[in-house]
């Protein structure tokens, strides 16, 4: 940390770790500040978790920590992504990646959530603004990047933006974008706020979101917590004479139909790709459900939420 510029503001409240650096960056005038960024964090991308296990991203950490005198384990839980993804993180590995002696050795088994924003850092152009009045620089959200949401945690129908309207410029990497703006840095389009009323099912999904990341409990909750019996449901059919192979197709199909008529599918983009996410499908949520990325139980926990309720009518 000892390369780190002398310019060091305070971390503001829901901050995300990465983009507190590229604001350090750009405050100290330091205008190509990619080595600065890759040493840090590697790959800065906005939902990529391993990074946020790399030992620099880890003395970054403990030196905001120090710092500012917040806890270890806040920096990680309320300035990076892993308030979400520890969900999916054995308990006693938790501690491990937020304990001050935290080694490298370490084994941890996360893969990038797929949704159709891919990798790009998102923001909200009301926070913009209001960031801009009240802190006099905007910054990069962590709810913002949040794989669940859809629209702002404070703006509730303001979606969150994450390519330029007019040219599709999409930001992945911070050392070309440090903080969020309403103007395009290509081809100089203003971004307008757009708005999006969440249907029902888009709502239970964003606000699961919400309180996964938020959730105050100790490390001892994980994801098992959160998981799926997916093969109970699957072998208690009672077509005994259908083989399984048969029957997670069946409810995969079901599941699919579900998902583009409940526009949960704008999660992934377009309703024709949706099949291609394999590890969406119901025996891979089973084989792997260790490392189960947390939108997709939430998903299938409202899918089956849908059918106990269809059952009732």
């Amino acid at each position: 940390m000892n390369k780190l510029p002398i310019n060091l503001p305070n971390i503001f409240e829901n901050e995300h770790l990465y983009g507190y650096v590229s604001r350090l960056c750009l405050l100290n005038g330091i205008l190509d500040s990619n080595s600065i960024q890759k040493g840090i964090m590697g790959c800065n991308k906005a939902l990529a978790a391993l990074p946020l296990f790399k030992e620099s991203t880890h003395e970054l950490a403990i030196f905001i920590s120090d710092k500012f005198s917040l806890p270890l384990a806040d920096v990680f839980t309320r300035h990076t992504l892993l308030g979400l993804f520890r969900h999916n993180i054995d308990p006693t590995v938790l501690r491990k990646v937020v304990a001050k002696d935290y080694s490298r050795k370490t084994v941890i088994s996360l893969e990038q959530t797929e949704v159709y924003w891919g990798k790009a850092w998102r923001y909200c152009p009301c926070c913009v603004e209001e960031d801009k009045v009240q802190h006099g620089t905007a910054y990069w959200h962590v709810e913002h990047q949040l794989p669940t949401s859809l629209t702002c945690y404070k703006h509730v129908k303001t979606t969150l933006e994450y390519k330029c309207q007019k040219c599709g410029l999409v930001t992945t990497n911070l050392g070309c974008k440090p903080i969020p703006t309403a103007q395009c840095e290509k081809c100089g389009h203003t971004h307008e706020s757009m708005s999006l009323h969440l249907n029902r099912d888009q709502k239970s999904i964003q606000e699961s979101g919400f309180r996964l990341f938020n959730d105050t409990s100790n490390f001892d909750s994980s994801m098992q917590y959160y998981m799926l019996d997916v093969d109970s449901i699957v072998r208690s059919r009672e077509d005994i004479s259908e083989s399984l192979e048969l029957r997670y197709k069946e409810l995969d199909d079901s599941f699919f139909d579900w998902l583009s008529e409940s526009e949960l599918t704008v999660y992934f983009g377009h309703d024709s790709s949706i099949g291609t996410v394999q590890s969406l499908r119901a025996h891979r949520m089973v084989r792997y459900s260790g490392r189960a990325k947390l939108l997709y139980v939430l998903l299938w926990q409202r899918y089956f939420y849908h059918l106990r309720q269809t059952a009732k009518q």
